[in-house]
Formats: structure tokens, sequence, C-alpha cells
């Protein structure tokens, strides 16, 4: 790679001292999003960045709704701003559809994953959760059963 090209990679990645001071939604916007597969990597991505936060910290803006955490194409986690999250659900629409939507019918049986279905939207009208509370509530409604575990567990 040429020191252009290498130069302009940089700066559209935000990796350059001229976007140190951009806020932690800004760069995840910039970005279309920051990969999120384990704790410590949108932290390590955000730092080198600029942007410095505590765990508790990232943990306060998912519980707040100002980001998300999506699956994508790969099945691979990514935080995203959350009034993206439209976009991203159109865009993907048809690959967790094909694909999730398989995997997810070779563990849970249609009736079952219809009545998770139908709960989790009821859940989800008054906001986003995150993975635990979904599960925690889950369990709560449904009891301890594997069907809940699967579905709400990480599969990452």
């Amino acid at each position: 790679m040429n020191k252009h090209c290498a130069a302009l990679f940089f700066q559209n990645q935000r990796l350059t001292h001229q976007h140190t001071t951009c806020n932690l939604r800004g760069v995840i916007k910039k970005l279309g999003g920051i990969q999120c597969q384990n704790t410590d990597t949108p932290l390590l991505s955000l730092r080198a960045r600029g942007i410095d936060l505590s765990y508790n910290d990232l943990m306060n803006y998912y519980k707040h709704e100002s980001i998300e955490r999506i699956w994508t194409i790969r099945g691979t986690l990514h935080t995203i701003v959350s009034e993206d999250w439209p976009i991203y659900q159109k865009a993907f629409e048809s690959e967790w559809l094909q694909r999730w939507s398989k995997y997810m019918k070779n563990h849970i049986d249609r009736d079952l994953q219809d009545q998770l279905e139908k709960w989790a939207l009821g859940v989800l009208e008054d906001g986003p959760k995150l993975q635990k509370e979904l599960l925690d509530k889950a369990t709560s409604t449904f009891g301890d059963k594997e069907f809940v575990r699967y579905a709400f567990r990480s599969w990452g």
C-alpha cells in the first residue's frame, strides 16, 4: 500500500490525530459500526481512536439506548448507533431470515419460536434490552427451560 492510500485508510478509520476528539457515537456512525464479538474489542477499538471508556461506561451507552449490538452478515456482533438500526435491519433482513432463522429452526420448534417472538416483541416495545435482561425476563415468563436458554444465550 502506498503512503497516500495508507493515509486515506487511517483517516477514514478515524485513526489519525485529527480525530482524537470525536465522541463515541460519532466514531461508530462514521465507521458504520465497530466489531464487538467480545467485551474488550469495542473498548480497544474506541481507545485506538482517542475515546477512553471503562467497561461500565460502555454498558451504560448500551443500556440507555444510544448504541446497539447487532448480528451482521457473517454472524459477527457489531455495535451501531441506535438510530441506524432500521437501516441495518433492512440491509440484513434477507440474510437473517435465510441463515439465522434456519439455525434457530434446527434447535427450537416453530410453536415455541412463535411464542418467543410474540413475547419478545411485547417486551421490546419500551426499547432495547441487553441479552441478559431478555434471558432473565424469558426465564421468569417461561421457566428455566433449555429452549429459553438456547434462544437468549450469546452465540458469540
